[in-house]
């Protein structure tokens, strides 16, 4: 009967039917089916146990068992007297227990009279999907009985209900109670674990990690819990050596042990064994493809890493199964076999690399609409697998949309609302924090009573942090213009730029009050992980304003009735709260647009500071400019335009051309569609340029590069070149005559190609006076490459003016 209510069934049917005793039989069919939820047959097996219980005790067990069904109760006044507190405890439960469910009046209120009627009114919460509420039953009658088994009752459901600290706190205080030989250790220690990994408290977690494995050094869960923990913090070789317990290798309980254990086996295991051992492991994942293709994959490399005896015959055996592997998966995305041309190893990979970059048309649609800033990167994150905090760090977007000026105004005054109270953090703001210096970034968050974020936001900012660690500086991928592999580089600088914010990310992230989210609340209907939800989902449930530096995320909060803001609205509040001076807000936000940031409200000053951080290349202050919003102004930024491209005429042609391209698409983009609207503008913007003291021959080019770069942006733009060229020759022809403004025209456009040169030679031949000017004309397209110090020379004497 013991196994029974323990519910070791099989064991307890067993013995039933060996004794051949009635009232075992019954009691164990009772439990049975109270355990399958059929509270009909329990009772009746029950009713038939008191019928033939052997004696007054046995009745009395049946009775208990009875009492909490709420249903019939055989004649408790037959027992004897000296069981009366024990008839009127089944009576109190069986009266509490006969009320309805949704009636908990009762229960609620004769729940301290018993520990039994605690647990019952704990398990009733849990059926209604309270389980942070069953765990506060549960630690205060654990309390008032110094009951330590309830106690670890209370700890799992906090558990449950998402309440790490509070699980973490209540297995404490369980293993406080009951000493160090309590039964319940063990299982009070997976608690804490459990909840100190969830709260991403690896350091602390560890060090019980590695108390389990000694108390229970077989437990599989316990020996794979302390190896990831000791991978996670970089102790790789001790990881292998746990992996190792007694000369015996824990075997992987699923995919993420075997990625684990094949990976520390390439990196720790020095035997001779190692290429057989781990062709063996590999062997029994044979249902796992792509799993088996990174035991290849880790093989080899561990082969080639460190230096190993291994014997021919282990050699053989490895190249028969990779033999065996690619003519079964010849197309695995993990493992596949190449034929590679050495006088052309990128050519080689053309075909896979072309196969990899082909996008399905919804991710397509909703990448481009990320690009716009219509969508939040979160999503496009979760659709290509990554972490989401990486994916902002990187601007997987391009540009980070974190401002929205049409919503600024409730912004700031949502900030202004929030100011000291509490408050979540998104990853995107986090994210934002990381490019501002730290004495900014403590000001920020003083701003609040607390910065709180969910445990799952917090891995997946340690998951960034990881992949950004790793410095890869050069991504292999596909050109799709040019139909050719496309090797994008980044210099170690920019990598260890990139793995220094993530490290900053994590360490605000873990400062913050981190809550236990196991699933989303309001997006529960969500398919995918949602991570890049979950932070919302926080804010959204305990009604706390949302710092978000994705407008989409926080038009999406809005729309749920959440306050939010960003950044920098959280600056204009503080500045009008007179709590940040003007000065560090115009630092916050030329960072931020160096930090490509965009629709921030132009500020000629702001913008210079910004173009000053990106040492006047067209980074984020260009990518600025080129919005519709910095244009409110022309004139302002035109001067930034022009100054910037006279900073990098001389040094920089690229640059030249970027700057250029950045005024040019803005002009464009302000015209709203009109074609001969954008097309006016860019012909003035070329006239405009002409003037300048530093436009020659050889830096023409790179203008008319950056100008032709933009007028795709709306098709049908017309190029300005050709009535440029009208009007410096006209120009010039009335001051100094024809075949002057000739020779002037043809020496600008000399480093441009032949279509260029060939429309100026149109311009000039269709303005009336042609005798002296063909002779000009063939003359300068015989030295059309001389020194444009003569065109500079010339441009000096005669000053060409728009």
């Amino acid at each position: 009967m013991l196994a029974a209510t323990m519910g070791r069934l099989d064991n307890a049917q067993i013995i039933a039917r060996a004794l051949g005793d009635p009232f075992v039989s019954f009691t164990v069919e009772g439990w049975t089916a109270f355990i399958d939820e059929n509270p009909d047959q329990a009772e009746a097996a029950w009713l038939n146990a008191w019928a033939s219980a052997p004696d007054d005790t046995a009745r009395l067990q049946t009775a208990s068992a009875l009492a909490p069904l709420g249903r019939s109760l055989p004649d408790l006044d037959t027992l004897p007297e000296g069981y009366s507190q024990a008839i009127q405890r089944i009576r109190t439960v069986h009266e509490v227990m006969s009320a309805p469910d949704s009636d908990m009046s009762l229960l609620r209120a004769r729940a301290s009279n018993s520990e039994e009627l605690t647990v019952f009114l704990a398990e009733r919460l849990v059926a209604q999907d309270k389980p942070a509420d069953a765990a506060g039953v549960l630690e205060a009658g654990a309390t008032r009985w110094n009951h330590a088994l309830m106690m670890k009752m209370a700890a799992s459901r906090y558990m449950a209900a998402g309440s790490y600290q509070k699980a973490h706190d209540a297995a404490a205080t369980a293993l406080s109670m009951g000493g160090q030989a309590w039964a319940g250790r063990l299982e009070s220690l997976s608690i804490q674990f459990d909840a100190l990994e969830s709260l991403g408290e690896f350091q602390r977690s560890l060090p019980i990690a590695r108390e389990l494995a000694v108390m229970a050094p077989e437990n599989l869960t316990i020996r794979w819990a302390m190896v990831h923990s000791l991978v996670r913090a970089g102790k790789i070789h001790e990881a292998w050596a746990a992996l190792n317990h007694n000369g015996k290798t824990a075997e992987p309980r699923n995919v993420g042990d075997a990625r684990t254990w094949i990976g520390l086996a390439a990196e720790c295991d020095d035997s001779v064994e190692f290429v057989q051992q781990s062709l063996q492991m590999m062997g029994t994942w044979q249902d796992e493809p792509d799993l088996v293709g990174v035991f290849l994959i880790q093989i080899y490399s561990g082969l080639r890493r460190h230096e190993r005896k291994v014997t021919e015959a282990d050699i053989a055996e490895l190249h028969k199964a990779t033999n065996e592997f690619t003519e079964a998966h010849p197309d695995n995305a993990v493992f596949r076999m190449v034929a590679l041309d050495e006088d052309d190893l990128l050519g080689s990979l053309a075909e896979i690399l072309k196969e990899a970059a082909t996008e399905d048309p919804a991710f397509k649609e909703l990448r481009e609409r990320v690009e716009r800033g219509e969508l939040p990167l979160g999503l496009l994150a979760e659709c290509y697998r990554r972490p989401y905090v990486e994916a902002s760090i990187k601007r997987g977007a391009g540009l980070v949309f974190s401002h929205h000026p049409p919503t600024a105004g409730a912004a700031a005054a949502a900030a202004t609302t929030a100011l000291d109270a509490s408050v979540v953090i998104d990853g995107s703001a986090a994210v934002t924090l990381s490019l501002l210096e730290q004495g900014i970034v403590d000001r920020l968050l003083g701003s609040f009573l607390t910065v709180g974020t969910t445990d799952s936001a917090y891995r997946d900012a340690l998951a960034s942090q990881h992949s950004l660690n790793m410095l890869s500086v050069g991504t292999l991928g596909w050109d799709a213009e040019n139909q050719r592999p496309l090797v994008t580089e980044i210099d170690e600088a920019e990598a260890e730029a990139l793995s220094h914010r993530a490290d900053r990310v994590v360490e605000l992230l873990s400062r913050s009050e981190r809550r236990g989210w196991p699933g989303l609340k309001r997006f529960a209907g969500f398919a995918g992980e949602g991570t890049w939800l979950s932070a919302l989902d926080f804010a959204l449930s305990e009604g706390r304003a949302f710092w978000c530096d994705d407008r989409s995320l926080r038009q999406l909060a809005a729309s749920e009735g959440a306050q939010t803001f960003g950044t920098v609205d959280l600056i204009a509040a503080l500045v009008a709260a007179g709590k940040v001076t003007p000065d560090v807000a115009a630092t916050v936000h030329a960072t931020l647009t160096s930090g490509f940031h965009v629709d921030i409200d132009f500020d000629a000053d702001v913008m210079e500071l910004a173009a000053e951080i990106d040492g006047w290349q067209p980074k984020g202050a260009a990518l600025a400019l080129s919005r519709v919003h910095s244009w409110r102004v022309p004139a302002d930024c035109l001067r930034l335009a022009t100054d910037a491209m006279a900073r990098v005429a001389t040094d920089s042609p690229s640059a030249l051309a970027g700057w250029t391209w950045a005024a040019a698409v803005g002009l464009v983009r302000i015209a709203g569609g009109n074609v001969e609207g954008a097309s006016e503008n860019i012909r003035i913007l070329l006239n405009y340029l002409t003037a300048q003291s530093w436009l020659r021959p050889d830096t023409l080019a790179f203008v008319m590069q950056g100008i032709r770069a933009a007028t795709p942006e709306l098709p049908g733009t017309t190029d300005p070149l050709r009535t440029v060229i009208d009007r410096i020759f006209a120009v010039l022809s009335e001051k100094h005559g024809a075949s002057q403004a000739a020779e002037f025209v043809m020496m600008l456009v000399a480093n441009l190609d032949d279509s260029d040169r060939n429309t100026a030679a149109e311009a000039i031949l269709t303005s009336g006076d042609l005798g002296p000017v063909l002779a000009q004309i063939s003359s300068t397209s015989r030295t059309a490459d001389r020194d444009s110090r003569a065109y500079q020379r010339r441009k000096g004497e005669w000053g060409p003016r728009p």
